[in-house]
């Protein structure tokens, strides 16, 4: 009898685990929420970064175009120089001769 007893006692306790697990199981899902808030705020950190990045590749691209302007401007600089000194040279060779002449005739 006693053994009949102690076999139907782990029967139940072990039909009450059971049914307690299962209880447990329920409600842990039935309560648990996704934490939103994190989401959001995640959200519009992405949102103020994407707008960031795109302030700075706009800002990128207008400091590369005043770079290729001002290496325009340089190039035409270093040109004009080289038209200067090229001038210069025959201007300085047409001196020379005209002294050669002068002193030629004199």
């Amino acid at each position: 009898m006693t053994e009949y007893m102690n076999k139907r006692n782990i029967a139940i306790g072990s039909i009450i685990l059971v049914i307690g697990a299962l209880i447990g199981y329920i409600l842990h899902f039935e309560t648990y929420e996704p934490d939103t808030n994190a989401y959001d705020s995640l959200l519009e950190e992405y949102i103020v970064l994407e707008d960031e990045y795109g302030t700075l590749e706009n800002r990128y691209d207008e400091l590369k175009h005043e770079y290729d302007v001002l290496h325009k401007v340089y190039d035409m600089i270093n040109d004009g120089n080289l038209v200067v000194v090229n001038l210069y040279k025959e201007i300085y060779a047409d001196y020379m001769e005209l002294l050669e002449t002068i002193s030629e005739e004199s």
